[in-house]
């Protein structure tokens, strides 16, 4: 069975490379596309992704709002992984705290990327996030 996954990134070009990068592996699959918070709810209640691919700068002030539609509203099962350029740790905190899984730094390889979906899917560390490593180290 494969992990289904919604992407949800204001950028048409960021949105087809996540989408290539995943498209070689069979274990994933792309349900859909948003290029809002408002669409990633409703593309979210339709597809039943089972990973959240959530960028910040289309959530930004909202951002508790669509993580705790999709996971209280939606589907508890569903994971959200945020991605970022932004090293903040109140970002961070804030959305832990509505129940992100993890974050990806946008200038992160595509294995990172590809790991944190991985491990984020099968719950390979149980209640521990997937956190950048320098936000563990500050």
């Amino acid at each position: 069975m494969s992990i289904r996954i919604l992407i949800a990134d204001d950028q048409p070009l960021f949105r087809c490379g996540i989408r290539s990068q995943l498209s070689p592996y069979q274990e994933f699959e792309v349900v859909g596309e948003a290029t809002n918070g408002h669409e990633a709810t409703d593309l979210a209640l339709n597809v039943h992704p089972d990973i959240l691919l959530l960028e910040v700068s289309i959530a930004s002030a909202e951002i508790s709002q669509i993580i705790q539609q999709c996971l209280n509203g939606i589907d508890r099962e569903m994971k959200v992984l945020v991605l970022t350029y932004q090293r903040s740790s109140d970002l961070i905190e804030k959305s832990l705290k509505e129940g992100a899984r993890g974050f990806v730094l946008k200038e992160e390889s595509p294995n990172v990327l590809i790991e944190a979906i991985r491990w984020s899917h099968a719950g390979k560390y149980g209640s521990v996030l997937l956190l950048p490593n320098w936000w563990l180290e500050s």
